[in-house]
């Protein structure tokens, strides 16, 4: 079986883990809370590699709360091993769609052909845990953590601001490739416009969900700076896994 979870502690605390799937969430511990903003794509059971994590700060499982930054199937899948997650309302409808037996025989075949899928692995408990009972619209609030409502990539989507670090967690809202065609998306225009408002915040550095690096402060600035409507009119056509949309590059 391929490698299991890995991680990168960028600062004190702020765990960007890596998925054996090759998406990534991130753990962060506060004094006496944690939070794990997103889960993967529910292959492996996170809980006790995160566990782990958490006694390094003399906390458990009982000291985290799971918020996902919006509802696609490479983040939320992951939330069936938890008993609870946080979800933006606006998400809940995209939620029904990609925790769907599509959705998940596709992350299934992709782990088979990648090698993940465990020895015990209960292929059953995959396609039957249930979502929408475990998940709460009431983002909770969290010291010392700004949690972010930025409708884009879906009309839910949520990022985190640690002042302390200067850093940004951006999800799905910007990412080295950022998807903006699924029919869920927010308009182009409305996306930039939400973007922008970040500029005001004080961030120098950003983690996103598929990349485990640490991203410049910089650059992001300057792709939102670039979000005008000359750079939406020079768009051409481009090819993605993704044939049954019309996408634009």
């Amino acid at each position: 079986m391929a490698a299991q979870f890995q991680y990168n502690e960028y600062f004190s605390g702020v765990y960007h883990i890596s998925d054996v799937m090759g998406v990534q969430f991130t753990l962060i511990v506060l004094k006496d809370r944690a939070l794990l903003f997103d889960t993967g794509y529910g292959i492996l059971d996170p809980k006790p590699f995160v566990a782990e994590l958490l006694k390094k700060h003399n906390l458990d499982l009982s000291s985290l709360s799971v918020i996902l930054s919006h509802a696609h199937h490479d983040h939320i899948l992951g939330a069936r091993w938890f008993d609870h997650f946080f979800l933006h309302q606006n998400d809940f409808a995209a939620m029904d769609v990609y925790t769907q037996y599509k959705y998940r025989s596709k992350v299934y075949e992709k782990a088979v052909n990648s090698n993940a899928v465990p020895a015990d692995f209960d292929e059953e408990a995959f396609y039957k845990d249930e979502y929408r009972s475990k998940a709460s619209k009431d983002i909770p609030s969290f010291a010392g953590i700004d949690i972010l409502h930025v409708p884009g990539h879906t009309p839910g989507s949520l990022q985190v601001y640690i002042p302390q670090y200067r850093l940004l967690l951006t999800a799905d809202n910007w990412n080295p490739t950022t998807w903006l065609f699924f029919a869920e998306a927010i308009p182009v225009y409305e996306y930039a416009e939400n973007m922008k408002k970040l500029l005001s915040i004080d961030f120098s550095h950003v983690l996103c969900s598929h990349s485990p690096a640490l991203i410049s402060g910089e650059r992001l600035r300057k792709y939102i700076n670039g979000l005008t409507p000359e750079t939406f009119a020079s768009a051409v056509k481009a090819e993605t896994p993704y044939p049954e949309f019309d996408v634009l590059l």
